[in-house]
């Protein structure tokens, strides 16, 4: 939905972020940090990273490449979580 939200107007940009919000303040809270700020970033760049990959893997017709971006996302969010 990202995708179609960004081509919209305002107030459907505007109920989409206050939708993400949430989301990202779940993640924000399992993330390992000291600071709010921090957790917040890692959070933020969590769920662009899972969109992003999403997004990829269902565009491509490869199988292999989709599983392979997806693998990829799940491995790199996971080492970061650890950090």
């Amino acid at each position: 939905m990202s995708g179609e939200a960004a081509r919209c107007g305002k107030p459907v940009r505007s109920a989409f972020a206050r939708g993400l919000e949430p989301l990202i303040e779940i993640i924000a809270k399992a993330v390992p940090g000291r600071s709010k700020s921090g957790r917040r970033r890692k959070a933020v760049a969590a769920v662009a990273e899972l969109v992003g990959a999403l997004m990829l893997a269902r565009a491509v017709d490869d199988p292999a490449l989709s599983n392979e971006i997806l693998d990829a996302a799940k491995q790199e969010l996971l080492a970061a979580a650890n950090r």
